[in-house]
């Protein structure tokens, strides 16, 4: 059951039905000639009945010529002085175009003209004894089946007049059907041959994939590798074993920053670990006076109020660089935004000389406005703390981005260390108050929200971030 569903199995299975199409198709032709002539005897009886009546009634050619044209049939009336003919009949479809392609299709008045006069034809004389005659047959080499129907009417003492109607299909399917049993020769000597490239076709699709798919379980085996897929050639499915690479290197490079964030964790963790563990050996030797037992309180206090400041923001960065997941996104007014939290910094006690101009445009980004406004926090904050005297905030939009500029005047960042700025826990603040984690938070926000961020500094020029997002709209879409 499992080869059956194989992509092997189906490719062959694909292959043998295409090659046995035609001549299960030329087989199952053979019942369409007796529906059609059914059909055609159908059309021809009602359409001399309806032509008849217009022959008692002296009916002007437009009628005759009407009737032809419903029942797709060729009529001849005939009477002691002429006959006329009515041309009802449609032309050859598309279909028929093709089937008989280079020939010219078969056709009622093709054969017509072949035919001697009306009135002395057979079905004619036999419907002078009968009143009533008709017959269908294959004409024009096989390749139409023609049906003739002959209604004699009668005026008392009057010589009778006939009507004669002819119709026809051209019989595209039938002619394929008199070749069956060479098509069937056909069929048999290809799917010889169609069988062999079937498998072959199998083989050659089924083992790269099959390489492909040993390839990557090994890669889940313990030890979890993530070492590239080896590839060959240059087909499709190679292209799939370079999006497996691709992937690979991005789990790689996770595995490199989660390593990392390990780390750095770890590292913060161990300081008020090592106070706490440090109080507690203290502890186990000596009694505690009321001065030691407040100095002992403070560094536990102290210690564990940094080890859960660590966690949390530990906590929040790590929802941040796995893309915010949970957050729940909508689209947000960037400007109200930043003219918001510059209203709002600008009366920071801290930075009492620094002032903040905020110069921005109508702009809408999806998001979380909670997540957007922390990371713009961060950057108008820090680049106060490290101002002179202004910070610039602006926004503009260009193409489907839009650009928000955090610039500020202060002594810029030296050059050796603009590569760091992002890395956890990396400052050069000197008094002790940053975390070294607000830019790394800001560059998580940025990228959960498929953005970009860069910084460029010259010394003593300030520091200049950019940051862009895809743009939703300029109006609220609310």
């Amino acid at each position: 059951m499992k080869y059956l569903q194989s992509l092997r199995f189906r490719l062959v299975a694909v292959v043998i039905a295409i090659v046995s199409l035609p001549v299960i198709f030329v087989w199952l032709t053979s019942p369409f000639d007796d529906a059609v002539g059914v059909q055609l005897r159908q059309s021809l009886k009602s359409a001399t009945d309806v032509v008849g009546d217009h022959v008692r009634k002296s009916s002007p050619d437009e009628d005759f010529l009407r009737a032809a044209e419903s029942f797709d049939v060729r009529i001849h009336v005939l009477d002691h002085e002429d006959s006329r003919t009515f041309d009802g009949s449609s032309g050859p479809s598309i279909r028929e175009r093709v089937m008989f392609f280079p020939q010219e299709v078969p056709t009622l008045a093709m054969w017509d003209a072949e035919q001697p006069p009306v009135a002395g034809r057979k079905v004619v004389l036999d419907a002078a004894e009968k009143q009533r005659a008709g017959s269908c047959r294959f004409a024009m080499n096989d390749q139409l089946l023609l049906c003739e129907y002959v209604q004699r009417i009668d005026f008392g003492s009057s010589e009778p007049r006939y009507v004669y109607a002819v119709a026809g299909s051209a019989r595209s399917l039938g002619t394929l059907y008199g070749e069956r049993y060479a098509v069937l020769r056909l069929m048999l000597v290809v799917l010889l041959f169609g069988g062999v490239f079937g498998i072959w076709l199998g083989l050659r699709v089924g083992r790269p994939l099959s390489r492909l798919r040993d390839q990557v379980l090994a890669r889940t085996a313990p030890p979890v590798s993530t070492a590239p897929i080896e590839i060959e050639g240059q087909s499709e499915i190679a292209e799939v074993g370079q999006a497996f690479n691709q992937l690979l290197a991005a789990l790689e490079r996770r595995n490199i920053a989660t390593e990392g964030f390990m780390a750095d964790m770890a590292h913060e963790v161990k300081n008020p670990l090592a106070a706490i563990r440090a109080i507690a050996e203290s502890m186990e030797d000596r009694e505690l006076d009321a001065q030691r037992a407040a100095r002992v309180s403070r560094i536990l206090r102290d210690s564990s109020a940094r080890l859960e400041t660590v966690v949390a923001r530990f906590l929040d960065l790590a929802h941040a660089e796995s893309g915010l997941p949970r957050a729940e996104r909508e689209d947000v007014d960037v400007r109200k935004l930043l003219e918001n939290l510059s209203s709002t910094l600008s009366s920071d006690e801290r930075y009492p000389g620094v002032v903040i101009t905020c110069e921005v445009v109508p702009a809408f980004v999806n998001g979380s406005p909670e997540h957007l406004e922390t990371a713009f926090r961060n950057l108008v904050s820090n680049a106060q703390s490290f101002a002179k005297s202004s910070v610039l905030v602006e926004m503009w939009r260009a193409d489907d981005e839009i650009f928000i500029r955090i610039k500020d005047d202060g002594a810029g960042i030296q050059p050796e260390d603009l590569d760091r700025v992002f890395d956890r826990f990396f400052t050069r603040r000197s008094d002790g108050s940053g975390t070294g984690l607000g830019l790394a938070m800001v560059l998580a926000i940025v990228e959960a929200h498929s953005g970009r961020i860069t910084v460029k500094s010259e010394p003593d020029s300030g520091a200049e971030f950019v940051v862009s997002f895809p743009l939703v709209s300029t109006l609220s879409s609310k």
